[in-house]
This record gives structure tokens, sequence and C-alpha cells, in this order.
């Protein structure tokens, strides 16, 4: 009997310390997260659950550890011992107030059991308001409505690429299509249409001047952000299918990890067709958010990634960098690799992914200038100039006469308290800039616009006709039609796209042809 009693209270122990733990995790992970990555979707979390394991960046890890884990865990342990000895005062005996109200003596009685009840009672309820407050934050409640609230904006919206009569140019252009790791126009002075009173951007400011930035005001801006597409994977999809990447559990359920969209048809696949030589070079796995599959499955990219650096000798097998090796020697490998397609007999796209800039605070390389206080602004500065240098690089070269260059980022950056202090009006937005395009600059400011976009704008900068001028759900920007943004308003599409859309499941997931029911 008294080691079922002693058997009783570990458990009850364990339990307690368990609730106390949770409360502080929760309520630390969820500052956390929104501190340094932004509002994440409860889908992108899906997304790396489902998504093969591969190393990353370890400076996540150890803040995770130091700012969530190690807190919560110490946070429990002194709540544990308070509740504990709080319980070990009161057992057994009435908590009694004495008090003199007007020359009267007045006792008030609180009874044992009331307090041991309402100490639970608030546990409970705390640990239930911290997994409430955190599950609206990471929008679980939104997914939930994906499955639930059906809308047919994706089906009334779509062109089917693959029906549309698109015509190659007489003669074809090289494309090279550098994504730059959270890029934004608030990176420049506000003079310029930034957000800061610093012009982070320099490095791109001369070229963003003689060049073409779609904008959505009459300065430099880009495209507002679409919260389906906050995230690298869903910005390269975007970017180059001109849909968003919605993870929804009929998309786990029926095997979305084993073909990538199986029904999308992107960019690379149109330019393969044409008879393209086609690059993707990154500085990190390849297989991480399964960027090799969507690569590979939609236009058979020869990828270039961090494993394929040390197969080529050009980094050890033990050097590791961030997350993987750092851009400057990205570059640098880019430009062998550009003049090899060049050499070629066919025209090329290349595409190359930074990482230097990545949230938190980015990786500041050794030889980066020190000019402002805080690590991300010299960590953007730099790396913007190095990303310059490229071009520059690129224009001297004798197939640069017949080569476009699309400079973008994948999204917005996802380290909130880098924005605090900017204008709460601002319209934080993604970059872009078509340099050498076949089309002269127009249409391109004091637009709204979404990175689906730049699908159908990027193959009319390489002289490209395209039937409508539209493909998936984005607008050739040249053209001056309106983009989705534009005709519905940035919230419409947002709250359309969080529904459940039969068409995407079956046309674009499973790539079937599409039956209503």
């Amino acid at each position: 009997m008294e080691r079922k009693l002693r058997r009783k209270k570990i458990i009850k122990n364990i339990f307690l310390f368990l609730g106390l733990f949770l409360i502080f995790f929760i309520i630390s992970a969820s500052k956390w997260a929104v501190r340094y990555y932004g509002e994440i979707s409860f889908e992108e979390i899906i997304f790396q659950l489902f998504s093969p394991i591969v190393t990353t960046a370890g400076e996540a890890v150890d803040r995770f550890i130091y700012q969530v884990l190690i807190p919560a865990l110490s946070y429990g342990v002194i709540f544990f011992i308070i509740t504990k000895v709080f319980f070990k005062v009161i057992r057994d005996r009435d908590l009694i107030f004495g008090f003199t109200l007007r020359e009267r003596n007045i006792r008030l009685r609180i009874p044992y059991l009331v307090l041991n009840y309402s100490m639970k009672i608030l546990i409970i309820s705390v640990l239930f308001f911290n997994i409430y407050y955190s599950i609206n934050r990471f929008g679980v409640f939104d997914y939930i409505k994906e499955q639930i609230f059906v809308s047919t904006f994706i089906e009334e919206n779509y062109v089917d690429p693959k029906s549309v009569e698109i015509t190659s140019p007489a003669k074809k252009r090289n494309l090279i299509y550098l994504y730059v790791e959270s890029l934004e126009s608030t990176y420049f002075s506000k003079n310029l249409g930034g957000g800061f009173d610093y012009n982070y951007m320099s490095g791109l400011t001369p070229l963003t001047k003689q060049n073409t930035n779609f904008s959505n005001t009459d300065k430099f801006g880009g495209a507002v952000q679409i919260d389906k597409l906050g995230y690298t994977v869903a910005g390269i999809v975007a970017q180059t299918s001109g849909i968003p990447t919605k993870i929804s559990s009929y998309a786990v359920n029926f095997n979305f990890f084993n073909y990538f969209l199986k029904g999308d048809y992107a960019l690379a696949e149109i330019l393969k067709e044409d008879g393209y030589n086609q690059m993707f070079m990154m500085g990190s796995y390849k297989g991480f958010a399964n960027r090799d599959q969507y690569l590979e499955e939609h236009g058979d990219y020869d990828i270039y990634d961090y494993e394929t650096a040390i197969e080529k000798g050009k980094i050890d097998e033990d050097y590791y960098v961030w997350w993987g090796f750092e851009d400057s020697k990205l570059f640098e490998y880019a430009k062998e690799e550009i003049k090899r397609l060049s050499k070629e007999d066919k025209p090329f796209n290349f595409s190359l992914l930074t990482t230097d800039t990545h949230a938190t605070d980015g990786y500041l390389e050794s030889y980066c200038p020190i000019k402002y206080d805080d690590q991300l602004s010299n960590v953007i500065s730099c790396n913007v100039s190095d990303v310059a240098k490229l071009v520059y690089w690129i224009q001297k070269q004798d197939f640069y006469e017949n080569t476009t260059i699309v400079i973008v980022g994948d999204h917005l950056h996802m380290n909130n308290d880098y924005f605090e202090n900017i204008d709460e009006n601002y319209e934080r937005t993604v970059y872009n800039l078509f340099i050498n395009s076949a089309i002269p600059d127009q249409n391109s400011k004091n637009r709204l616009f979404s990175t689906m976009d730049l699908f159908p704008t990027t193959l009319a900068s390489l002289g490209y006709t395209i039937d409508g001028d539209r493909l998936a759900l984005g607008t050739n920007l040249y053209s001056g039609k309106k983009t989705l943004v534009e005709k519905y308003g940035k919230e419409k599409v947002d709250d359309e796209f969080e529904k459940k859309s039969e068409y995407y499941n079956q046309k674009i997931i499973d790539g079937k042809e599409f039956k209503s029911k």
C-alpha cells in the first residue's frame, strides 16, 4: 500500500513538472520563433517535418537550446520547487488572514481544499491558454480552415501553362537568375523607397537605377509577400511556377513527397524543351526541404551544391561554414560554371541561391567591412556588393550581350527584430531587378504583385511571347495587365489560398485531370 502511494506521488510530481515545463517551453518557443523567423505558418512546420532531414546551420540549434530549452527547464524547476513548497505549507491547513476594518478584527479563512484545487486549476488554465496562444500564433486554425472550407479561387484564376501558346524568340537568350536570400527593397534608404535611414543596398543602387525594378511605389520597391510564399522552397516554386506551395492534409496523405507537384509546369521545363542547358548552384545541401526533388522533376537541372564542391575538390570533406560554404566561394565557383556553360553550343539557364543573409543575423565573412552597429546590416551591405560585383563581371563577358540577368529575393527576411524601428505603415517587399531584358522598362512602377508574377515576366524578359500574358497564377508584369493582387487585393488572395482547393489537390499535386465533385 505504501509503495503504491509513493508511486502515485512520484507520478503526480512528474506530471506537475512536465506541465510547468510545457508552459514555459511553449511561451519561450513561440516568442523565439516569431522573433527570429517571423510569423511561421503551421504549413511550413509540416513541410519541414515531412522533408528529408539534412544538416543545416547550427546557429539556430544553439539559439534554440540556450534561449528556449534551457530557460524552460530552469523556470520549470524553479516553479516546481515553489509549487511543492506552497502545497507543503498549506497541506491539511486552512489559510487564515487577519486584519482590522473599522476597529473590528476580521479573520478570513480559506479552506485547504480551495487553495489546493485553485492552484491546480490555475496551472492547468495557464497551460491551456499558452497552448491556445501558440496554436493561434502558428496559424494552426488557418491550417484547419484549409481542411474544412473549400475555395474555387485557384481553379477560377489558374491558367495552365501547358495550354498556353508560348512563342520562342528568333534568337534565344541566356538566363542568369540570382536568388539572394531574404533580399528586400526595405534595405534601401527612405529617400530611395526603402525603410531605413541608411542605404544598405548601396552596392545594387546604380544597377537598380539603370535597369527594371518592378515596384509597388514610384521609387524602388518590389513584390508584396503572399503568406504561402514566405520560405525558400515556396519562394522558388512561386517564381518559377507561378503557384503557392500548399501542404494540406491531402498532400501529406497522398504522398506529396514522393513527387513534387506532379501537375506543375515550370519555367525550366519550358526552357528545357527549347534546348537550354540548366544548372542550379547553392552553397548548402541540395536535399534540404526537397529542393533537389523540385529542381530535378521540373526542369532536370544539373545541381551544384555543398557536396558537389567537396566532390570537385573545391573544399575539404570536413569544411562546413554556416549552411555549407560561404557566398564568396559560391560566387567564384559560379563564374567558373557560367564560363563553361557559355562555351556550349546551347543557350543556358544558370540559377544561384545565396545563404549569407539568412536569418537570424546572417554570416559575416572575414573580409566584409564593419560599417554599421549590428551584424545583419553589415552582412546585407557586404553581400549585396558581392552580388553587384558578380553582375559587373558578367557584363564584361563576351556572352553578356545575349544574356538577361534577374536578381530577386526568395522571400522577406525572417528576423522581425531587425525591422522593429521602421515606420509601421511601411510595406516591406521582396526585391527584384531585371538587367539587359529583351523588353525595355515599362509598366514597372506603382504595381501590386507577388513573386508568382515573376514566372511569366522572366519568360517575357527573354523575348518569349505569351498568349494572354498569364501563366499559372502569374501575370507578365511588362504587359501592364492586372495581377491577382491588383485585381483582388492581398488579403483576399491570402484568405483564398488558406482554404482547401480540390483543383490544386487533383490538378497540381497529383497531376490528374480535374473532376469537380
